[in-house]
Formats: C-alpha cells, sequence, structure tokens
C-alpha cells in the first residue's frame, strides 16, 4: 500500500504532466524510481525537450524539499515544477529552471544533525506560474522567421523560398542522437532524458528515408567519432 507521501507525490506528477498536455506539449512519466526527472517533454516539434522533476505540498506551502539533488542536478534541459496541491479547484505551480533552483537551495540542520535542503517560492525567477519558461509548445524558432530572406552585402533581401525548397535538409546523428541543422548536437543535454532522445531520433531518422540498418549502426548506437551527416543526396 502507497504511503500518503508517496500518493501526495503521484498526484503531483500527473497534475503537472496534465497541465504541460493542456498547453500543448508531449509528455511522457518516467519509471518512479528514475532519479531526477519524473517527466520528459517535447515541442511538438521536437526542438527542444526537457526532464522535469515535480515537487509536491499536499497544503500550501511556500517551501519545497528537494534534497541534497537540488543542488548537484542541474542543466538547461532540467526544469523542476513546485506544486501545492491545497483543496481548490486548480493546484499551484511554479516553474523554475534547476540551474536557478542549485543556487538558492537553502540548509536546515535539526538538532540530531539531519540535513534538510529546500527551494522557497520567494526565490523563483519569473513572477506568476512560469510556464512560458518551457518556450513555444509549437516548436518555433526565431529562424522560422527569417527562413525565407537572405542578406546580400549590399543590404538588398532576395526571396529564396523556391531555392531552400530545393535543397535537401540535412539531419545530423552525433552520439546516438538526430538533430536538423539549425539545432546542432542541442537536442538533448541532460542524460536523464536518453530514452526520449532515441525514441526521437528514430522517429526523424525514418522520416528522412535512412535504412533500419543505417538507423541500427548510428542511430540506435553510440557514435564516437565525429558527427555523420546524411542528406537526400546520400540516400
Amino acid at each position: 500500500m502507497a504511503y500518503k507521501t508517496q500518493m501526495t507525490g503521484m498526484l503531483g506528477v500527473y497534475l503537472v504532466a496534465a497541465e504541460l498536455s493542456r498547453l500543448g506539449f508531449i509528455v511522457s512519466p518516467t519509471s518512479r524510481s528514475a532519479a531526477g526527472a519524473d517527466l520528459l517533454v517535447t515541442d511538438q516539434r521536437c526542438q527542444k525537450a526537457w526532464s522535469v522533476q515535480v515537487k509536491t505540498n499536499k497544503n500550501w506551502g511556500k517551501d519545497w524539499l528537494v534534497g541534497v539533488q537540488g543542488e548537484r542536478i542541474k542543466s538547461d534541459s532540467h526544469m523542476y515544477v513546485f506544486v501545492n496541491v491545497g483543496n481548490g479547484v486548480r493546484a499551484e505551480f511554479t516553474v523554475v529552471p534547476s540551474k536557478h533552483v542549485a543556487k538558492n537551495v537553502y540548509l536546515q540542520t535539526s538538532p540530531k544533525g539531519n540535513k534538510f535542503y529546500w527551494f522557497s517560492k520567494s526565490n523563483r525567477l519569473v513572477n506568476g506560474e512560469g510556464w512560458e519558461l518551457f518556450g513555444d509548445p509549437n516548436g518555433s524558432t526565431d529562424a522560422d522567421d527569417n527562413s525565407n530572406t537572405i542578406h546580400k552585402g549590399d543590404g538588398l533581401k532576395e526571396d529564396n523560398s523556391q531555392e531552400q525548397d530545393m535543397q535537401p535538409e540535412p539531419m545530423v546523428i552525433y552520439e546516438g542522437r538526430v538533430s536538423d541543422g539549425s539545432e546542432h548536437y542541442a537536442m538533448l543535454s541532460n542524460p536523464t532524458a536518453n530514452a526520449l532522445a532515441d525514441e526521437l531520433a528514430i522517429e526523424q531518422a525514418r522520416t528522412i528515408g535512412l535504412t533500419e540498418e543505417q538507423i541500427a549502426k548510428y542511430v540506435c548506437a553510440p557514435v564516437n567519432a565525429e558527427a555523420i551527416c546524411f542528406s537526400d543526396e546520400k540516400k
């Protein structure tokens, strides 16, 4: 039988998953035994991905117990979502990047010498709940806005949309990951999200026409050499 604290933690994870899904992100819970990540999240175009650690208070609170891992586990692609379940209609969420959490963890020591690591809502990075820190769920990038023009030396702009349509879109396979040229090797930097990266890599590799043999060789297995680029011309 699950303890009440476990039930509260599970409730928080699924509340966060539901909210991210409502906002338009693709969300998958991890194994409950996975250290550091409760959810794996990506936008609809797989431009960015995150691992998410959820910390939950059953009642309304301003501080959450994060443990010593709050100082140690940090990366650009790792996020915390702090939850107050309360008794209201909707839970309260606070989204904070892991690097910001690590800088603002505070320590309390009990009379017996036990150490407790906390994060306070007063130290959040942005006002409000902070869902905007995940970016655009549709996966749009700044490059999309400028993709149809090129800048010449004389300052004129030339429409090259047709030229771009004719060029094969290169895909990069690097250490078992696939990403396009605009997101060079940056698909995921957090090792706790490798499982999601593998699924996305295989799906994208099939989309660009790689054979199952190529996928098995370059996507499913780590690549220690330099990146190997495939385009429509090399298939």
